[in-house]
């Protein structure tokens, strides 16, 4: 529904930095759907502060476009991690995985239990934690994103009864079914997250969609040590 670009704010004196700008599509301006999922984003990211999840500067409309400037990473997805490590033959050592491991329950985890300005609980719930949506920086940094269609009590989008959102391999039994979740599903998809770094497979991909469902509704996943 949106548009990425790599954008520089300059400043007197030769003040520069990189900022990444978000643009809504012009043909969703009139989908109400899409402009609330994209500026309930900008109004639930704008209350975390945490070193683990992006950060958000500003939220603006220019000439009708509606856009968000957000922190820039300069580095990879854990998906293209995950997958240069598969086609290489590799796997991506221990420590590394615990150290990322503990960054993204630490981001998650505050996301979790943020509260807004009045200190009210704001109930996140992500919905959509999988590799795409965690970015590595070159030095280490982790950084949670994307959170478009998150649950909370500050988001003014609901998701009709029987509708999935997400990322059907990563989700939680209780997503996949479209049944009432909480914390709990992004804790699921988490560890779902965390077997794929350690294997460089993820324990519910199969031929079609339909099967991935299944597979997430029955299937009992053996520990990364079994073979």
């Amino acid at each position: 529904m949106g548009e990425v670009f790599l954008a520089k704010q300059v400043g007197p004196s030769g003040f520069e930095k990189l900022l990444v700008i978000k643009r809504i599509l012009a043909q969703h301006h009139d989908k109400h759907e899409y402009l609330n999922m994209f500026l309930s984003e900008a109004r639930l990211v704008a209350y975390l502060t945490h070193s683990n999840i992006i950060q958000i500067h500003e939220m603006g409309q220019i000439d009708g476009d509606y856009f968000i400037a957000m922190e820039y990473v300069r580095g990879k997805s854990l998906r293209d991690i995950i997958d240069t490590m598969r086609t290489t033959g590799r796997q991506m050592p221990l420590p590394y995985v615990i150290d990322l491991a503990i960054k993204l329950c630490d981001g998650l985890g505050y996301s979790h239990e943020a509260r807004d300005i009045r200190a009210r609980p704001m109930n996140i719930i992500h919905r959509d934690i999988n590799p795409h949506n965690v970015l590595i920086s070159y030095g280490g940094d982790l950084k949670i994103i994307d959170f478009g269609i998150a649950k909370s009590e500050m988001t003014s989008v609901h998701t009709a009864t029987g509708t999935i959102k997400g990322k059907f391999v990563y989700m939680s039994p209780e997503q996949s079914a479209a049944d009432p979740i909480d914390r709990r599903s992004d804790i699921f998809s988490l560890g779902i997250v965390l077997y794929e770094m350690i294997t460089g497979e993820n324990p519910f991909v199969r031929q079609n969609v339909v099967l991935s469902l299944e597979a997430i509704q029955r299937h009992a996943v053996n520990p990364p040590s079994i073979k």
